[in-house]
C-alpha cells in the first residue's frame, strides 16, 4: 500500500492540506495575528445522505465543502461547469481519489443503475404487476421504461378519445387550408 499523499486545498493555500484517501488537516502556520498554530486533522461530519463536509476558515468567513469536492479540487483541478463530485461505488463516505471523479447529474443516476442503487431501476415489476421482461419492456430514448401491456391497455382504453381528437385536428386543418 503506498503512502498518503496530501496536497494543499486550492484557494486555502498555506492553511488546509487534503489527502489522497480524504483526509482534511491543518497545516503548521502563522495565523492572522503572527501567533503559531500547530496543524491538526479536521472534524469530519457525516450528512444524513452519508457524505463528510468540513469547515474551512479563510478571509474571516467559514465555509463548508464535502470532502469529495475538496479532493477533486486538489488533486483533478476545478469543478467544470454544471459538474459534481461522482462516487464510482456510490458509497458516499468513501473519498479516496481512485473512487471520485468530476461528472453531470446525468452521469451521477447513470452510475447509480449500473451499481444497482436505483431505486427505479431495480425495479422488477410495474405499478399494476406485469413483470419487465424484454418482450413487455419499452425503453424510452431518454433511458425510462414502460410496460408494454399497460401501455396497450391504456391505447384500447383511449382508442375512441384519440380517433375523435384526430378527426377534430383534421377538420382544423381542412378548415384552416380553404380560409
Amino acid at each position: 500500500m503506498t503512502d498518503e499523499v496530501w496536497k494543499q486545498i486550492p484557494g486555502y493555500e498555506g492553511i488546509y492540506e487534503v489527502s489522497d484517501r480524504g483526509g482534511v488537516r491543518s497545516m503548521n502556520r502563522l495565523d492572522a495575528r503572527g501567533r503559531k498554530r500547530v496543524g491538526k486533522p479536521l472534524a469530519q461530519v457525516t450528512a444524513s445522505s452519508g457524505h463528510k463536509y468540513v469547515s474551512l476558515f479563510g478571509g474571516g468567513r467559514r465555509t463548508r465543502f464535502g470532502v469529495h469536492a475538496l479532493v477533486l479540487m486538489a488533486f483533478v483541478g476545478p469543478r467544470p461547469p454544471r459538474h459534481d463530485a461522482c462516487h464510482w461505488n456510490d458509497v458516499p463516505g468513501d473519498n479516496q481519489i481512485e473512487n471520485l471523479r468530476w461528472g453531470t447529474r446525468s452521469d451521477n443516476r447513470l452510475d447509480a443503475v449500473r451499481n444497482g442503487c436505483h431505486n427505479m431501476a431495480s425495479k422488477t415489476h410495474c405499478p399494476y404487476g406485469h413483470a419487465y421482461t424484454p418482450e413487455n419492456t419499452y425503453h424510452y430514448p431518454n433511458g425510462a421504461r414502460a410496460c408494454n401491456e399497460c401501455r396497450r391497455i391504456y391505447r384500447e382504453e383511449h382508442k375512441v378519445e384519440r380517433r375523435m381528437k384526430n378527426r377534430e385536428y383534421m377538420r382544423r386543418k381542412r378548415e384552416g387550408a380553404k380560409g
